[in-house]
């Protein structure tokens, strides 16, 4: 963005700040540009734009307003926004936009725009000038938090007869997890702007839950569009050319989270979310395992769903760590992009009683900018005294011949590791029951291959999302699980220092954060490459292997 005026009554306010701002200072005729202006710590009135009379307004005003809190100074921002696309070729002046604030009159500067012929060739032969076609990035909002929910239109606007648009190149979203939307009106609507009647069509919608705070800009899209010309050819049938378009760029500006999280805090950032709360069973003996399902049903980003530690007593329960067993995104007609997040935990009555399960979950709701709690369904247990022979906790699921020899391998190193535990107790009874680290662990190998088991299923499902964030759980979870750490909370890097001191093999860490690094593109790059799943399965398997057999 190139700052181009900024006129300030400094005799009235110091602070107020009015200026316009481009994207451009030359453009092409066939081009569009974006005009924006900002006023800085003020609350303005009555706006009046410039005339614009030598460009066609093609969207605007868009307006935005900001409000950011940097080292306990709050700063506002409110934007008028246009999307200009020139009538001619030639050095024009856009005129000052004024705007009141408190009674106070501020303006602009004027802002030069110079316009150039186009360097494509010209295959319109007999189309009118003043028939032009383009496409426009146009966002749901400018301003997010943190996993909040932004709507990116892909929006054809036209006065020929366009017959196809083609992207000829893939889609960048750094800093941004994108789902493309199957679901929405493709119907063709009509606009006018000074004038001018458009034909508009929405072509492609995406769903972007920003990863990262600060600035993050969508660059442009290369489409190529095919036109009809209004001269017949010999059979009746309009010849077709094929026109490239470039859109224009968009910005989002990304803020973080409140730092003031209650501790019931799931993670989630949106306007809505719904916490449903079921068991398996409400009677059970002290040799039952109890599995407890949360679903969290909402708009904001579904990856940064982390439950956390449920209220029970620790003398009543014993709770392992909860696991997603599904995770699906659904579309509505609300043109909002919905998730499903299933989470279950495994939990073991130590006692008998009657027990009352009724947690809290919170997220932080970006309309109201405030956290909110939601309530869940309380659910009441009735626990008798066992045998005290407990059943099962998680079968892994079935490995087929392909695949034997790794997993046959993560077998065999824990069955040595059961052996010896075995030899060790007879050796050494045990003095007391082992606490939860001490159990997190000593099963930290049997957990990844469980969560490698189900990674498995995943890839033979071909279900990628999925796939690769059970990738991640079983690599990171397993380091986590050996250290006795909590995974959510557990940076990379500490995960990476924990790997240099227990296995003194760089190169092996390097492999391990290979597949950690591929995962994240497929999760958060927008590369769900099935093709990679076998390989990337293979690898992260032959890792954990390693890194047990090395692990001091």
């Amino acid at each position: 963005m190139i700052t181009v005026a900024v006129l300030l009554p400094l005799l009235l306010s110091a602070q107020v700040v009015f200026e316009a701002t481009t994207n451009v200072k030359v453009v092409a005729l066939d081009e569009t540009f974006e005009i924006v202006f900002n006023i800085n710590q003020g609350n303005g009135r009555e706006f009046s734009p410039p005339s614009f009379k030598e460009f066609d307004v093609m969207n605007g005003p868009n307006q935005s307003m900001s409000t950011t809190i940097i080292n306990g100074k709050l700063s506002q921002r409110l934007a008028y926004a246009y999307l200009l696309h020139p009538k001619k070729v030639g050095k024009f002046t856009i005129d000052a936009a004024t705007i009141f604030v408190k009674g106070t009159r501020y303006q602009t500067k004027p802002v030069s725009i110079e316009v150039r012929p186009s360097d494509k060739q010209d295959l319109k032969g007999d189309l009118p000038k003043d028939k032009t076609a383009f496409v426009q990035l146009e966002l749901d909002k400018t301003s997010a938090f943190l996993g909040e929910q932004v709507m990116l239109d892909y929006v054809l606007y036209t006065t020929v007869d366009v017959h196809n648009a083609e992207m000829l190149k893939p889609l960048s979203f750094d800093g941004f997890f994108a789902k493309e939307m199957q679901n929405f009106d493709m119907r063709s609507d009509r606009v006018t702007q000074n004038g001018t009647t458009y034909v508009t069509k929405l072509l492609k919608r995406v769903a972007l839950f920003p990863q990262q705070v600060g600035s993050l800009t969508i660059p442009p899209a290369n489409l190529q569009l095919t036109v009809a010309t209004e001269e017949r050819s010999l059979f009746y049938s309009s010849n077709m050319y094929d026109m490239p378009v470039t859109t224009n760029s968009a910005t989002i500006q990304v803020k973080p989270l409140p730092i003031n999280a209650p501790a019931n805090f799931m993670g989630g950032a949106g306007s809505n979310f719904v916490v449903n709360l079921s068991a398996d069973k409400t009677q059970l003996t002290t040799d039952d395992v109890l599995t407890l399902r949360v679903e969290v049903l909402g708009d904001g980003d579904p990856k940064r769903i982390q439950l956390p530690p449920l209220p029970l007593a620790a003398d009543d329960f014993e709770v392992y760590k909860p696991h997603t067993v599904e995770e699906n995104f659904l579309e509505g007609g609300s043109g909002q992009l919905s998730s499903m997040k299933r989470i279950e935990y495994q939990i073991l009555p130590k006692r008998e009683g009657i027990f009352t399960l009724h947690p809290t979950f919170s997220y932080f709701n970006t309309t109201q900018q405030r956290f909110e709690s939601n309530n869940t369904q309380p659910i009441t247990l009735s626990v008798t005294k066992g045998s005290g022979r407990h059943t099962n906790i998680a079968p892994t699921t079935p490995t087929t011949k392909k695949e034997l020899s790794w997993i046959y391998l993560i077998a065999v190193i824990g069955a040595l590791a059961a052996a010896a535990g075995y030899w060790n107790k007879r050796q050494n009874p045990p003095q007391k029951i082992e606490d939860a680290a001490t159990k997190k662990k000593k099963y930290a190998l049997t957990i990844a291959q469980q969560r490698l088991s189900k990674a498995k299923f995943f890839w033979k499902e071909n279900k990628a999302t999925d796939f690769y964030t059970e990738i991640t759980r079983s690599l990171l979870g397993y380091v986590c699980d050996k250290h006795n750490l909590q995974l959510g909370t557990t940076t990379r890097e500490e995960v990476r220092t924990i790997l240099q001191t227990a296995v003194q093999d760089e190169a092996l860490v390097n492999i391990f954060f290979d597949c950690v690094h591929t995962a994240d593109l497929a999760l958060f790059g927008g590369q769900d490459n099935t093709d990679t799943m076998q390989q990337t399965y293979q690898n992260a398997v032959q890792t954990i292997v390693e890194i047990e057999q090395r692990w001091k």
